[in-house]
């Protein structure tokens, strides 16, 4: 009879351990799908599919990204400090391309930068630089010299 208890008391702490190991994984799961493990861009397509262009950059500012060549900003842009945004948190791009449409990709930066003051679209398109007071990048932007998307477009449902 002690022995039936002994081995029971080893298979409940086992099972104990068991658990544990399968919560942990869960939670590094569920971290992994939030925060992801790289950087993530969001784009527009462009001529029959083969080129993107950044989402929210258009006219003088706008920028086209081919699979696995590298980019950068327009000249006029970078003599002002004004670099490529991505993001380096996976939930945040997935909403960002949830809400605008955009197609998501996994990508290799660059040299990371100092973020710039928020902009005015609707002005870089035309050429200009014009800080917004009251605008905000997305939650987990960065700003990067160059980029290049890598591998296949990511499914973004949340």
């Amino acid at each position: 009879m002690i022995d039936v208890i002994f081995k029971k008391d080893r298979e409940i702490k086992e099972l104990k351990k068991e658990n544990e190991r399968l919560h942990k994984k869960i939670i590094e799961l569920a971290e992994k799908n939030h925060y992801g493990d790289g950087y993530y861009k969001v784009v527009a397509k462009a001529q029959y599919g083969k080129v993107y262009s950044s989402i929210d950059a258009y006219g003088e500012s706008r920028v086209d990204y081919t699979i696995n060549e590298w980019a950068s900003a327009p000249e006029w842009l970078l003599k002002s400090d004004h670099h490529l945004m991505c993001f380096n948190v996976l939930y945040e791009a997935k909403l960002f391309a949830l809400n605008n449409g955009g197609y998501l990709f996994k990508c290799e930066i660059e040299e990371r930068v100092q973020l710039p003051e928020f902009c005015n679209y609707d002005r870089l398109a035309e050429g200009t630089i014009s800080q917004e007071p009251f605008g905000y990048y997305p939650e987990g932007t960065i700003a990067v010299k160059r980029l290049k998307l890598i591998g296949k477009e990511i499914n973004y449902r949340i």
